[in-house]
């Protein structure tokens, strides 16, 4: 699966109902990050996310992105990237310890790979804390508490932002 068949799969993912659509998963910060390896571990092993570094950057390390156009700040390269080894521009986890690559847009991770999908709008169903559950072969990890106004535990939103939840596939679906 390549990060586009993966961005696109993501988009095509909601959960509980159409008010809540998927996009391939934003990590604005550290919380964010420890939050998805707690929860996914060593599952995270080549799977895209949703950053990507726009045509005509300064490479190797300029014109990061999220797909969602949240502020780029926050990163967690592995040891020597990004290093745009072979016109490297899509943002992918890589090895087992939760660290980022910076991997070909076109290149397919195959039935080792997967993607981690961010769900955000107004959800139906919701719990007071972080938890995770696993059906079939998504794992799904629930973000935040309530929608609009409530205290978000563990969430780096701003308020005016609605809940999030989020979910690991793999390249097969």
């Amino acid at each position: 699966m390549t990060w586009h068949q993966a961005r696109s799969a993501a988009a095509e993912r909601t959960q509980g109902g159409p008010l809540c659509a998927g996009h391939l998963a934003t990590i604005t910060t550290a919380d964010e990050q420890a939050f998805l390896f707690s929860t996914f571990g060593e599952g995270l092993h080549t799977t895209w996310l949703g950053g990507y570094q726009t045509d005509g950057a300064t490479e190797p390390a300029g014109g990061w992105t999220w797909i969602t156009g949240e502020t780029w700040g926050y990163t967690n390269w592995l040891l020597g990237e990004p290093n745009n080894s072979g016109g490297e521009d899509a943002l992918a986890f890589l090895g087992t310890n939760g660290k980022w690559n910076d991997a070909p847009e076109l290149y397919n991770y195959g039935a080792s790979g997967g993607y981690v999908v961010e769900y955000e709008g107004r959800q139906v169903a919701m719990t007071s804390s972080p938890e995770a559950t696993t059906t079939a072969s998504t794992t799904t990890a629930t973000v935040s508490s309530r929608w609009p106004s409530s205290p978000r535990p563990r969430s780096t939103r701003p308020r005016s932002t609605p809940p999030r939840s989020l979910s690991m596939a793999p390249a097969s679906e």
